[in-house]
Formats: structure tokens, C-alpha cells, sequence
């Protein structure tokens, strides 16, 4: 039981940290695009909102280039991404040189996973603005969300050249050297991000991962400013639960592991994790009530229905846990560990039906 549970879903790797942040179509750290406000005078005070007066002007034929820009940001930042592209897209038939639309154009093309237009994009607006940091930030991003670490760098770097005590640009230069597994590295410039940014909280937490994934006890102190930062963050508090738990500190990883589905009662792992740990303890009732909230939280969870099955096993509900077992192999029918259960689980019972 301790193998198939401990590798399953409870274990949360530094590169699935890292993808959570950096692929393509996430939303950018380092900030939104840049604001270009519409003047006193574009605004018709008849109306009701600067996007009803930036519609009534292009529907018109009388927006220029600077309407259809405000119009796609307003777009852009309501998730309105095709409308916002059909804007950007008419603005830089226009205008082809304009720093404000070749940043947002960027951001809209990245976000719909046209990345070869974002890149374009970014690097006109930093040839435009040489002591410009975001188109930069931005670039350093994409580059490391396409695994092209060199350049990634090279972005980040001259975002250090303008601004060395850039919290943002520090943190995804550690993010870059953990992706080329310089761990020695990556911790030096995350930490010094935290220099720049005491109340940084993706800094902490990844330096929690980090050390946890060493097994070093400062992930513990990492986690918990971390949590001081975030006192609502469940994950942050399923992510202490499972330092403890690989540790062995039964109790500490509990404690840690009720706070979370407090926190969010639909926090699945958590649920997970608690009934791994009573099953561990031969607590079989307990992990049994576990594993049934963590279905309850994701009903497509195959290893929870799987741990409800072994705990029933375990408890000799022996019909109750043939259904469980085979409910989780409905889910994933290569699931091996669900196999094995039925297996076992179903000659008992005609072991059984035929002595009777």
C-alpha cells in the first residue's frame, strides 16, 4: 500500500510546479500590458461606459488605430480574446511601429497559443524601447514556456542589466536554471528575489518545493511564511502535510492536512493524503471516510476509489470494495493496482460462495 499510494497523485514534482506558471496560454506574471487611457475628449459623455463610446466611434468608421488598441485591452482583460485579436489585428494594419499595440498584440496572440506572433511581437517592441522591461520579461517567459532555456536567458538578463534588483526577473532566472537542473543556482537567484521582494509568495513556496523535494527541514519555514503571506491558500498547506507525511510525522502532516480542507473542503489530495495516512495506521474506518470526501470532491478519482476499496478490503466489506475496485478500473482500465484488488477480492468471494 505505502508504494502505490506515496507515488500516486500525492506527490506534487518542482516541474509540475513550474508548468503552472510557465506554459503557453497561462496568464503572464509580470503584469498585463501597459495602459493607454482614452482621452476627455474620445469619450461621448452619452454614454455609459468608454467601451460603449469606443463602439459607437468604430461602428461609425471614425475609430483610429488608438480606439481599436483601447478597445482590444478592455477586451483583452474581460477574456474576450477573439474579439480582442479582431481589434489588435485591424490596429496593426494600421499602425505597425506602435509599442503600446505590439505589446498587447503579443499578450492576445500568447494567450490564444499563437506564439511565433507573440514573440514577433515582443521583440519589435523591445527593438522600439531598448531600456523597455516588459517586453523582455515577457519574451524571457515564452522562451522557457518553449523550453528554449539560452534565450530565456539572454531576456532575463537584460531585464537584470536595466533594473538588477528586479524581484520578477530574479525569480524566473531561478525558474530557468531549475529547469536546466542547476539547483545550486536556481535557489541563489529565487532567494535573492525574495531580497528584492520580502512578501514574495511564489518565491517562498517554490523554495519550499524545492527544499522538500531535498528533503530539508527549512521547507517547513518556507511553507509557513508562505502561508503567512496567503493564510487562505489550501495548497500551500497540503504541500506541508505532504513534507510531513514523507517524513513519517504522521501527526505533523494531519494537523497540516485538516487545515487545508478547511480551508477548501475540495481540496481532493488533501482528503487523499489523510485517508493514505490512516490506512498507514490501520485506521481503516477513518481512511474509508477520507477516501469517500475525496470522491466527493472529484468523482473521476481513480486512486481514491481505489484507497476506499483497500480500506474496505481491509474491513471486510468485501462486496462494497469489488464494486470500488471496479469503479476505479471504469475510470482508468490500466489502473494496475485496482486489478489487483478485484482480483483478489473476487476469488475470496468465490472461495467463499462456493464453501457455502
Amino acid at each position: 500500500m505505502r508504494a502505490l499510494y506515496r507515488q500516486g497523485d500525492a506527490h506534487k514534482s518542482v516541474r509540475r510546479f513550474i508548468l503552472r506558471f510557465f506554459v503557453a496560454g497561462s496568464i503572464l506574471i509580470f503584469g498585463g500590458a501597459s495602459c493607454t487611457s482614452i482621452s476627455p475628449t474620445d469619450a461621448d459623455n452619452s454614454f455609459s461606459s468608454p467601451l460603449d463610446s469606443l463602439n459607437a466611434l468604430i461602428d461609425r468608421g471614425e475609430g483610429s488605430a488608438e480606439d481599436l488598441l483601447a478597445r482590444a485591452r478592455i477586451q483583452f482583460n474581460s477574456d474576450e480574446l477573439a474579439a480582442a485579436k479582431r481589434d489588435i489585428d485591424s490596429a496593426f494594419a494600421r499602425s505597425t511601429n506602435d509599442f503600446d499595440l505590439l505589446l498587447l498584440r503579443g499578450d492576445i496572440y500568447y494567450r490564444l497559443n499563437g506564439t511565433r506572433v507573440a514573440r514577433d511581437s515582443w521583440i519589435r517592441a523591445a527593438e522600439l524601447n531598448p531600456k523597455d522591461p516588459l517586453s523582455r520579461n515577457r519574451l524571457a517567459e515564452l522562451f522557457l514556456a518553449v523550453r528554449d532555456y539560452l534565450k530565456a536567458l539572454k531576456y532575463v538578463n537584460e531585464v537584470l542589466e536595466l533594473d538588477a534588483s528586479s524581484g520578477e526577473a530574479l525569480f524566473l532566472k531561478g525558474y530557468i536554471y531549475l529547469e536546466l537542473e542547476d539547483t545550486t543556482n536556481a535557489v541563489r537567484f529565487i532567494a535573492q528575489s525574495i531580497d528584492a521582494n520580502p512578501d514574495y509568495f511564489e518565491a517562498y513556496d517554490l523554495l519550499g518545493v524545492i527544499s522538500a523535494s531535498r528533503g530539508e527541514s527549512a521547507a517547513v519555514d518556507f511553507y509557513q511564511k508562505a502561508a503567512e503571506l496567503q493564510p487562505q491558500n489550501s495548497m500551500i498547506q497540503y504541500k506541508l502535510g505532504l513534507y510531513y507525511q514523507n517524513r513519517a510525522q504522521w501527526n505533523d502532516a494531519i494537523e497540516a492536512y485538516f487545515k487545508a480542507v478547511e480551508l477548501d473542503p475540495n481540496n481532493q489530495y488533501a482528503h487523499f493524503n489523510l485517508g493514505y495516512i490512516h490506512t498507514e495506521l490501520d485506521l481503516f474506518e477513518l481512511a474509508r471516510d477520507h477516501f469517500t470526501n475525496a470522491i466527493r470532491a472529484n468523482d473521476r478519482y481513480e486512486q481514491a476509489y481505489y484507497g476506499r476499496a483497500y480500506a474496505l478490503e481491509s474491513l471486510g466489506q468485501l462486496d462494497r470494495a469489488k464494486l470500488d475496485y471496479e469503479t476505479a478500473l471504469n475510470i482508468n482500465y490500466e489502473y494496475e493496482p485496482a486489478k489487483e484488488g478485484l482480483g483478489r477480492v473476487s476469488k475470496i468471494l468465490q472461495e467463499t460462495g462456493n464453501q457455502r
